[in-house]
């Protein structure tokens, strides 16, 4: 028994060396026979490296394309409409809607060759950001419940969590080199032009400054308590009624402290909501990186020939295949 177990497992070895050995062999003709291949037709080859790398090389000479860079802040929740915006514009290249893209302001339309927005993926800046409590009490729920989450960068960059994002960065690629004054700031006046938005814009101004008016009124009775306090602190003689003034009067020194951070901070808001989508930083005139024409067209011309004469090679057995049966026919 053993030994019929033993031939068993010899046999099995033996069929699968043959078998490593056969896709060896295989794979050593093949082999052998592209050299050949390529021995018998190295004029060919060679004629077809030259003319596709030369047309190639011609044909890099030409227009280059250029991407910019635009990173952005959507106010006013304006973000669903910042994407669909930038949507609404890459479709129209597209469809060669240059009509459109020259009403809405953009000059030499066909220059333009697409246009695409990604989110700047900061949690940090995301949890950080003081929107308010409720708001950021919200927003890490949020977080915790991506940091529950199995698969944390698929789910960081998926299009609705990243929205929640402050900064956005719009890739505009054209063809030949842009400026400031003949593409980014036409495409921003467009993005910056919502009425529904920039009626919000006034309306969060108008807020924004009668809250620093309170503040600021807030502010100055608070230093005139105090005054009053120095004064009087100087009189009093009841230690219990000085420390109770004392615990009033830190309290006081906190709230004046929170109210001016809050007009601080709306200082940095009258800069970062001066429009409905900030630009914050502009890259122009990035090359754009690729494989150029020069290898692309030598490959193209060497796969067409191979293709021609396998099928050459393939038509002729079938024809010699078939002229042979009519023969022993």
């Amino acid at each position: 028994m053993q030994n019929q177990i033993n031939n068993s497992d010899e046999i099995s070895l033996s069929q699968v060396a043959d078998k490593v050995k056969g896709y060896f062999n295989s794979a050593n003709n093949a082999f052998f026979d592209l050299i050949q291949f390529a021995i018998r037709n190295i004029i060919i080859i060679i004629t077809l490296i030259v003319i596709g790398a030369g047309l190639g090389t011609y044909l890099d000479m030409g227009e280059k394309t250029y991407t910019h860079k635009i990173i952005v802040m959507p106010n006013f929740k304006s973000v669903n409409y910042l994407y669909q915006e930038v949507e609404r514009i890459n479709s129209k290249i597209k469809d060669n809607d240059f009509e459109y893209l020259e009403k809405i302001g953009i000059p030499k339309p066909k220059r333009i060759v697409k246009v695409e927005i990604e989110a700047i993926v900061d949690i940090y800046e995301f949890i950080e950001d003081n929107g308010g409590s409720a708001e950021n009490d919200s927003k890490f729920q949020l977080f915790k419940l991506i940091s529950e989450n199995g698969d944390m960068n698929k789910m960081l960059e998926d299009n609705t969590t990243s929205k929640y994002y402050k900064n956005h960065v719009i890739t505009i690629t054209t063809k030949g080199r842009a400026t400031q004054e003949n593409t980014i700031k036409p495409f921003l006046k467009h993005l910056d032009s919502n009425v529904y938005f920039k009626q919000l814009q006034k309306v969060f101004f108008k807020n924004l400054e009668a809250v620093t008016k309170s503040n600021d009124s807030i502010i100055r009775q608070i230093d005139a308590v105090i005054r009053d306090f120095s004064t009087s602190s100087q009189k009093s003689s009841n230690n219990l009624v000085f420390l109770n003034e004392k615990t009033e009067l830190n309290q006081l020194l906190e709230i004046k402290q929170k109210l001016i951070d809050r007009n601080l901070y709306s200082n940095v808001q009258k800069v970062d909501y001066s429009k409905v989508i900030k630009d914050n930083s502009t890259l122009l005139n990035i090359r754009s990186s690729g494989v150029g024409m020069k290898v692309i067209l030598p490959l193209l011309l060497l796969i067409a020939f191979v293709i021609i004469f396998s099928f050459r090679k393939y038509y002729k057995k079938q024809v010699n295949k078939r002229k042979a049966a009519a023969i022993n026919a």
